[in-house]
Protein backbone atom coordinates (compact mmCIF):
# COMPACT_ATOMS: atom_id res chain seq x y z
CA UNK A 1 0.00 0.00 0.00
CA UNK A 2 2.82 2.41 0.85
CA UNK A 3 4.56 1.76 -2.48
CA UNK A 4 1.26 2.24 -4.28
CA UNK A 5 0.74 5.63 -2.64
CA UNK A 6 4.29 6.61 -3.53
CA UNK A 7 3.69 5.58 -7.16
CA UNK A 8 0.49 7.63 -7.23
CA UNK A 9 2.27 10.70 -5.88
CA UNK A 10 4.85 10.38 -8.64
CA UNK A 11 2.35 9.65 -11.39
CA UNK A 12 -0.23 12.27 -10.53
CA UNK A 13 1.65 15.31 -11.90
CA UNK A 14 2.59 13.44 -15.05
CA UNK A 15 0.14 14.33 -17.79
CA UNK A 16 1.35 11.42 -19.87
CA UNK A 17 0.32 8.78 -17.34
CA UNK A 18 -2.79 6.99 -18.60
CA UNK A 19 -5.97 7.06 -16.51
CA UNK A 20 -5.98 3.25 -16.54
CA UNK A 21 -2.65 3.15 -14.71
CA UNK A 22 -3.90 5.67 -12.14
CA UNK A 23 -7.06 3.60 -11.52
CA UNK A 24 -5.02 0.41 -11.22
CA UNK A 25 -2.72 2.00 -8.66
CA UNK A 26 -5.66 3.38 -6.67
CA UNK A 27 -7.35 -0.04 -6.62
CA UNK A 28 -4.07 -1.65 -5.56
CA UNK A 29 -3.70 0.82 -2.68
CA UNK A 30 -7.28 0.08 -1.58
CA UNK A 31 -6.91 -3.70 -1.83
CA UNK A 32 -3.56 -3.82 -0.02
CA UNK A 33 -4.77 -1.53 2.76
CA UNK A 34 -7.87 -3.63 3.23
CA UNK A 35 -5.89 -6.89 3.32
CA UNK A 36 -3.59 -5.37 5.95
CA UNK A 37 -6.70 -4.34 7.96
CA UNK A 38 -5.69 -0.70 7.67
CA UNK A 39 -9.27 0.42 7.44
CA UNK A 40 -8.64 4.17 7.66
CA UNK A 41 -6.22 3.98 4.72
CA UNK A 42 -8.60 1.72 2.81
CA UNK A 43 -11.44 4.19 3.37
CA UNK A 44 -9.36 7.09 2.06
CA UNK A 45 -8.33 5.05 -0.98
CA UNK A 46 -11.94 3.99 -1.57
CA UNK A 47 -13.23 7.55 -1.61
CA UNK A 48 -10.38 8.58 -3.95
CA UNK A 49 -11.49 6.17 -6.66
CA UNK A 50 -12.75 8.24 -9.60
CA UNK A 51 -15.23 5.73 -11.02
CA UNK A 52 -18.52 5.43 -9.10
CA UNK A 53 -19.08 1.85 -10.28
CA UNK A 54 -15.64 0.77 -9.07
CA UNK A 55 -16.38 2.52 -5.78
CA UNK A 56 -19.54 0.47 -5.35
CA UNK A 57 -17.75 -2.80 -6.03
CA UNK A 58 -14.96 -1.92 -3.60
CA UNK A 59 -17.49 -0.70 -1.02
CA UNK A 60 -19.03 -4.18 -0.82
CA UNK A 61 -15.63 -5.64 -0.02
CA UNK A 62 -14.90 -2.88 2.46
CA UNK A 63 -18.16 -3.34 4.39
CA UNK A 64 -17.75 -7.13 4.50
CA UNK A 65 -14.15 -7.10 5.72
CA UNK A 66 -14.75 -4.35 8.28
CA UNK A 67 -17.74 -6.18 9.78
CA UNK A 68 -16.02 -9.57 9.80
CA UNK A 69 -13.05 -8.12 11.72
CA UNK A 70 -15.00 -6.43 14.51
CA UNK A 71 -14.76 -2.84 13.26
CA UNK A 72 -18.46 -2.33 12.55
CA UNK A 73 -18.56 0.50 15.08
CA UNK A 74 -16.25 2.53 12.82
CA UNK A 75 -18.38 1.69 9.80
CA UNK A 76 -21.50 2.98 11.55
CA UNK A 77 -20.08 6.01 13.35
CA UNK A 78 -16.80 7.16 11.79
CA UNK A 79 -16.68 6.57 8.07
CA UNK A 80 -18.64 8.75 5.65
CA UNK A 81 -19.18 7.67 2.06
CA UNK A 82 -20.67 10.71 0.39
CA UNK A 83 -22.89 9.91 -2.60
CA UNK A 84 -22.57 6.13 -2.08
CA UNK A 85 -23.73 6.27 1.57
CA UNK A 86 -27.11 4.67 0.70
CA UNK A 87 -25.18 1.71 -0.69
CA UNK A 88 -23.91 0.94 2.83
CA UNK A 89 -27.46 0.45 4.10
CA UNK A 90 -28.33 -1.73 1.10
CA UNK A 91 -25.26 -3.92 1.62
CA UNK A 92 -25.93 -4.37 5.35
CA UNK A 93 -29.61 -5.06 4.67
CA UNK A 94 -28.74 -7.72 2.09
CA UNK A 95 -26.25 -9.32 4.49
CA UNK A 96 -28.80 -9.38 7.30
CA UNK A 97 -31.49 -10.84 5.03
CA UNK A 98 -29.32 -13.66 3.69
CA UNK A 99 -27.10 -14.62 6.62
CA UNK A 100 -27.93 -17.68 8.76
CA UNK A 101 -29.11 -16.70 12.25
CA UNK A 102 -27.62 -19.82 13.86
CA UNK A 103 -25.24 -20.38 15.36
CA UNK A 104 -25.99 -17.15 17.20
CA UNK A 105 -23.25 -14.62 16.48
CA UNK A 106 -22.17 -12.25 19.25
CA UNK A 107 -23.27 -8.63 18.90
CA UNK A 108 -19.68 -7.45 19.35
CA UNK A 109 -16.61 -9.19 17.96
CA UNK A 110 -12.98 -8.83 19.06
CA UNK A 111 -11.28 -6.34 16.79
CA UNK A 112 -8.90 -7.80 14.22
CA UNK A 113 -10.10 -11.40 14.61
CA UNK A 114 -12.09 -12.61 11.63
CA UNK A 115 -15.57 -13.97 12.23
CA UNK A 116 -17.18 -15.34 9.05
CA UNK A 117 -20.76 -14.73 10.22
CA UNK A 118 -21.02 -11.41 12.06
CA UNK A 119 -24.39 -10.34 13.42
CA UNK A 120 -25.50 -8.06 10.60
CA UNK A 121 -28.87 -7.52 12.27
CA UNK A 122 -27.14 -5.95 15.28
CA UNK A 123 -24.82 -3.94 13.02
CA UNK A 124 -27.70 -2.59 10.95
CA UNK A 125 -29.64 -1.81 14.13
CA UNK A 126 -26.70 0.29 15.38
CA UNK A 127 -26.39 1.95 11.96
CA UNK A 128 -30.05 3.01 12.04
CA UNK A 129 -30.05 4.16 15.67
CA UNK A 130 -26.99 6.36 15.15
CA UNK A 131 -28.86 8.06 12.29
CA UNK A 132 -32.11 8.48 14.20
CA UNK A 133 -33.98 5.96 12.02
CA UNK A 134 -35.63 4.30 15.00
CA UNK A 135 -38.51 2.74 13.10
CA UNK A 136 -36.11 1.05 10.70
CA UNK A 137 -34.08 -0.13 13.70
CA UNK A 138 -37.23 -1.62 15.22
CA UNK A 139 -38.10 -3.43 11.99
CA UNK A 140 -34.68 -5.04 11.62
CA UNK A 141 -34.62 -6.42 15.17
CA UNK A 142 -38.24 -7.55 14.98
CA UNK A 143 -37.36 -9.49 11.85
CA UNK A 144 -34.36 -10.98 13.66
CA UNK A 145 -36.60 -12.09 16.54
CA UNK A 146 -39.00 -13.76 14.10
CA UNK A 147 -36.24 -15.58 12.27
CA UNK A 148 -34.85 -16.83 15.58
CA UNK A 149 -38.34 -18.00 16.50
CA UNK A 150 -38.39 -20.25 13.44
CA UNK A 151 -35.19 -22.07 14.45
CA UNK A 152 -35.73 -25.72 15.41
CA UNK A 153 -33.57 -28.20 17.27
CA UNK A 154 -32.64 -29.73 13.91
CA UNK A 155 -31.09 -26.41 12.88
CA UNK A 156 -28.71 -26.58 15.84
CA UNK A 157 -27.86 -30.28 15.50
CA UNK A 158 -30.22 -31.33 18.29
CA UNK A 159 -28.68 -28.97 20.82
CA UNK A 160 -30.68 -26.86 23.26
CA UNK A 161 -32.49 -23.83 21.90
CA UNK A 162 -31.87 -21.83 25.08
CA UNK A 163 -29.17 -19.60 23.47
CA UNK A 164 -31.50 -18.97 20.53
CA UNK A 165 -34.46 -18.11 22.79
CA UNK A 166 -32.24 -15.82 24.85
CA UNK A 167 -31.15 -14.00 21.70
CA UNK A 168 -34.77 -13.78 20.59
CA UNK A 169 -35.77 -12.13 23.88
CA UNK A 170 -32.95 -9.59 23.49
CA UNK A 171 -34.03 -8.87 19.92
CA UNK A 172 -37.63 -8.22 20.93
CA UNK A 173 -36.43 -5.90 23.69
CA UNK A 174 -34.19 -3.97 21.27
CA UNK A 175 -37.06 -3.62 18.81
CA UNK A 176 -39.40 -2.38 21.55
CA UNK A 177 -36.81 0.12 22.80
CA UNK A 178 -36.32 1.63 19.34
CA UNK A 179 -40.07 2.00 18.85
CA UNK A 180 -40.73 3.31 22.35
CA UNK A 181 -38.62 6.47 21.97
CA UNK A 182 -40.50 7.83 18.95
CA UNK A 183 -43.83 9.74 19.26
CA UNK A 184 -46.72 7.58 20.41
CA UNK A 185 -48.74 7.99 17.22
CA UNK A 186 -45.78 6.57 15.26
CA UNK A 187 -45.20 3.56 17.49
CA UNK A 188 -45.95 0.92 14.87
CA UNK A 189 -44.14 -0.82 12.05
CA UNK A 190 -45.14 -2.57 8.85
CA UNK A 191 -43.75 -6.07 8.71
CA UNK A 192 -43.97 -8.20 5.61
CA UNK A 193 -45.12 -11.70 6.41
CA UNK A 194 -43.01 -14.77 5.71
CA UNK A 195 -43.76 -18.47 5.69
CA UNK A 196 -44.01 -18.63 9.48
CA UNK A 197 -47.11 -17.38 11.24
CA UNK A 198 -47.92 -16.66 14.84
CA UNK A 199 -50.43 -18.79 16.63
CA UNK A 200 -53.34 -18.11 18.91
CA UNK A 201 -54.20 -14.77 20.46
CA UNK A 202 -51.15 -12.93 19.16
CA UNK A 203 -52.17 -13.54 15.56
CA UNK A 204 -55.76 -12.49 16.28
CA UNK A 205 -54.64 -9.02 17.35
CA UNK A 206 -52.85 -8.31 14.08
CA UNK A 207 -54.12 -5.99 11.38
CA UNK A 208 -53.36 -7.22 7.90
CA UNK A 209 -52.88 -4.82 5.02
CA UNK A 210 -52.33 -5.26 1.32
CA UNK A 211 -50.13 -2.49 0.04
CA UNK A 212 -46.99 -1.68 -1.85
CA UNK A 213 -44.57 -2.10 1.00
CA UNK A 214 -41.10 -0.69 1.60
CA UNK A 215 -38.09 -2.89 1.09
CA UNK A 216 -36.70 -5.01 3.89
CA UNK A 217 -35.62 -2.89 6.82
CA UNK A 218 -37.32 0.28 5.53
CA UNK A 219 -40.29 2.08 6.99
CA UNK A 220 -43.15 3.61 5.04
CA UNK A 221 -41.42 6.97 4.64
CA UNK A 222 -38.40 5.51 2.85
CA UNK A 223 -37.68 5.41 -0.83
CA UNK A 224 -37.73 2.15 -2.71
CA UNK A 225 -41.07 0.45 -2.90
CA UNK A 226 -41.63 -3.12 -3.90
CA UNK A 227 -42.76 -3.50 -7.49
CA UNK A 228 -46.03 -5.21 -6.60
CA UNK A 229 -48.40 -5.46 -3.66
CA UNK A 230 -47.56 -7.84 -0.83
CA UNK A 231 -49.26 -9.10 2.28
CA UNK A 232 -48.09 -7.15 5.29
CA UNK A 233 -48.96 -6.74 8.95
CA UNK A 234 -49.16 -3.60 11.02
CA UNK A 235 -47.40 -4.31 14.30
CA UNK A 236 -48.05 -1.88 17.12
CA UNK A 237 -45.93 -1.43 20.21
CA UNK A 238 -48.46 -3.21 22.44
CA UNK A 239 -48.49 -6.27 20.19
CA UNK A 240 -44.71 -6.33 20.13
CA UNK A 241 -44.67 -6.25 23.93
CA UNK A 242 -47.03 -9.22 24.06
CA UNK A 243 -44.75 -11.24 21.82
CA UNK A 244 -41.82 -10.25 24.03
CA UNK A 245 -43.77 -11.44 27.09
CA UNK A 246 -44.37 -14.83 25.44
CA UNK A 247 -40.71 -15.23 24.51
CA UNK A 248 -39.61 -14.24 28.02
CA UNK A 249 -42.01 -16.72 29.62
CA UNK A 250 -40.88 -19.44 27.23
CA UNK A 251 -37.28 -18.77 28.24
CA UNK A 252 -38.06 -18.92 31.95
CA UNK A 253 -39.95 -22.21 31.56
CA UNK A 254 -37.60 -23.88 29.07
CA UNK A 255 -35.19 -25.02 31.78
CA UNK A 256 -37.94 -27.08 33.45
CA UNK A 257 -40.13 -28.07 30.51
CA UNK A 258 -38.25 -29.81 27.73
CA UNK A 259 -40.90 -28.99 25.10
CA UNK A 260 -40.04 -25.31 25.13
CA UNK A 261 -36.33 -26.02 24.88
CA UNK A 262 -36.63 -27.86 21.56
CA UNK A 263 -39.76 -26.54 19.82
CA UNK A 264 -39.73 -23.44 17.60
CA UNK A 265 -42.22 -20.61 17.73
CA UNK A 266 -44.05 -18.73 20.46
CA UNK A 267 -46.30 -20.84 22.71
CA UNK A 268 -49.95 -20.18 23.37
CA UNK A 269 -50.37 -17.82 26.35
CA UNK A 270 -52.89 -20.12 28.08
CA UNK A 271 -50.27 -22.90 28.15
CA UNK A 272 -47.71 -20.59 29.70
CA UNK A 273 -50.14 -19.23 32.28
CA UNK A 274 -51.09 -22.75 33.38
CA UNK A 275 -47.45 -23.75 33.81
CA UNK A 276 -46.62 -20.58 35.75
CA UNK A 277 -49.54 -21.35 38.08
CA UNK A 278 -48.36 -24.93 38.50
CA UNK A 279 -44.87 -23.65 39.42
CA UNK A 280 -46.28 -21.11 41.87
CA UNK A 281 -45.11 -18.15 39.79
CA UNK A 282 -48.35 -16.21 40.14
CA UNK A 283 -46.80 -12.84 39.28
CA UNK A 284 -45.83 -14.08 35.83
CA UNK A 285 -49.16 -15.83 35.33
CA UNK A 286 -51.20 -12.75 36.26
CA UNK A 287 -49.00 -10.42 34.21
CA UNK A 288 -49.33 -12.65 31.14
CA UNK A 289 -53.07 -13.06 31.64
CA UNK A 290 -53.62 -9.32 31.84
CA UNK A 291 -51.52 -8.73 28.71
CA UNK A 292 -53.65 -11.13 26.67
CA UNK A 293 -57.00 -10.66 28.39
CA UNK A 294 -57.01 -14.32 29.40
CA UNK A 295 -59.26 -15.49 32.22
CA UNK A 296 -57.39 -15.97 35.49
CA UNK A 297 -60.05 -17.74 37.55
CA UNK A 298 -57.98 -20.90 37.78
CA UNK A 299 -54.87 -18.96 38.83
CA UNK A 300 -56.71 -17.10 41.57
CA UNK A 301 -58.36 -20.32 42.78
CA UNK A 302 -54.99 -22.02 43.18
CA UNK A 303 -53.51 -18.91 44.80
CA UNK A 304 -56.39 -18.69 47.27
CA UNK A 305 -56.08 -22.38 48.12
CA UNK A 306 -52.37 -22.04 48.83
CA UNK A 307 -52.99 -18.93 50.94
CA UNK A 308 -55.55 -20.83 53.02
CA UNK A 309 -53.17 -23.75 53.43
CA UNK A 310 -50.40 -21.45 54.61
CA UNK A 311 -52.67 -19.74 57.11
CA UNK A 312 -53.77 -23.08 58.49
CA UNK A 313 -50.17 -24.19 58.76
CA UNK A 314 -49.27 -21.07 60.70
CA UNK A 315 -52.19 -21.72 63.02
CA UNK A 316 -50.83 -25.23 63.59
CA UNK A 317 -54.03 -26.96 62.54
CA UNK A 318 -52.66 -29.22 59.82
CA UNK A 319 -49.82 -29.66 57.37
CA UNK A 320 -49.90 -28.18 53.90
CA UNK A 321 -51.10 -30.88 51.49
CA UNK A 322 -49.58 -31.37 48.05
CA UNK A 323 -50.68 -29.00 45.31
CA UNK A 324 -54.38 -29.84 44.73
CA UNK A 325 -54.22 -29.39 40.96
CA UNK A 326 -52.18 -31.72 38.80
CA UNK A 327 -50.65 -30.42 35.62
CA UNK A 328 -52.72 -32.86 33.52
CA UNK A 329 -55.89 -31.19 34.84
CA UNK A 330 -54.89 -27.74 33.66
CA UNK A 331 -56.65 -26.63 30.50
CA UNK A 332 -54.54 -26.20 27.43
CA UNK A 333 -51.28 -27.61 28.79
CA UNK A 334 -49.15 -29.80 26.57
CA UNK A 335 -45.98 -31.53 27.68
CA UNK A 336 -44.65 -32.34 31.12
CA UNK A 337 -41.87 -31.15 33.35
CA UNK A 338 -38.41 -32.23 32.26
CA UNK A 339 -36.90 -34.98 34.29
Amino acid sequence: AAFGRLALSCAAPDAHTSPEIIRALQKAVFSNSLEALLFDDAHVALMALPDIEIQRVCLRRFVTVVCEHGAAEDLCARYAFGPIQPEVEEILSFKARTRPVVPVAPSQLPRGVRHPNPNYHAILYAYYVLRGAHKKASVIMYDYAHRLGAVTAADVAGESLLPVITEQVKSYLASITALYIIPEKEQWIIYRTSGTALRGQVAKKRRTAYAQEPAYGQDDSSAGRTPSGSRSEIIRLGEMRREYALALSKLSLAERYREYEVVAGLPDPSDLIALHVHDGDFDSAISLGRAFGTGLRHAFAVLAQRAVDLSLLEAGRREVPPAPVQIEEMPGVRGSPAT
